[in-house]
């Protein structure tokens, strides 16, 4: 999955929808761990919101709408990435490991 800046002023975007203009989940995605971060009123910091996309994929968790200005973050899986890691050392290929960011 790679980042994605989504500016859509006519209708509000779904956590899914906004994942899925970014190219889908990453093969070492962390949907568990994934947040929205969301800009407090007349305040320069953001609150912190968990959302389970595991659980949104798999029906058994409603979809969240985005907000103007939030941003959602998924993060690389350390033991996706490890497990990558060596088996590309392996065969003899590089990867790099960082979490997606979605803005919207």
């Amino acid at each position: 999955m790679r980042a994605a800046i989504c500016s859509k002023k006519t209708k509000l975007l779904t956590a899914l929808q906004i994942m899925s203009l970014a190219g889908g989940l990453d093969k070492m995605a962390a949907p568990r761990q994934a947040r929205i971060m969301r800009p407090v009123a007349n305040s320069t910091s953001r609150t912190e919101i968990a959302v389970d996309l595991k659980k949104i994929l798999d029906g058994k968790a409603p979809d969240v709408l985005l907000k103007p200005n939030d941003v959602l973050i998924v993060p690389t899986s350390g033991k996706k990435a490890a497990t990558l890691r060596t088996i590309e050392t392996a065969i003899g290929l590089g990867t790099t490991a960082a979490a997606t960011i979605y803005r919207y």
